[in-house]
């Protein structure tokens, strides 16, 4: 799957909108669109952003994970999305260990 579709899929779960607002995404340009603008663009500005998380086997991808930095807040934080099907695996806490 490309990556663009996938995080086309993840934004438009119901579950990421409800926990984690509508970025209006709905199309593949509105997708690239938001990936320029959101983690290459922190990846530009401040060197770290939003890493894409996968399943070893395969390279699925079911997620993402990093340092995000608000406007509002001083210090970054830790962002994560994974889809519904893969939350309480311990995904997360995997994700974390090889950022720190």
């Amino acid at each position: 799957m490309d990556y663009a579709a996938f995080i086309l899929r993840l934004f438009n779960e119901p579950s990421l909108i409800e926990f984690i607002g509508d970025r209006g995404v709905r199309t593949l340009q509105d997708t690239e669109r938001y990936l320029r603008k959101g983690p290459l663009s922190s990846y530009r500005q401040y060197g770290y952003g939003l890493l894409r998380v996968s399943l070893k086997d395969g390279d699925i991808p079911i997620g993402m994970y990093g340092l995000v930095k608000r406007d509002t807040l001083p210090h970054p934080e830790i962002g994560f999305a994974l889809l519904p099907a893969f939350w309480d695996q311990r995904f997360v806490t995997e994700a974390t260990r090889v950022v720190r």
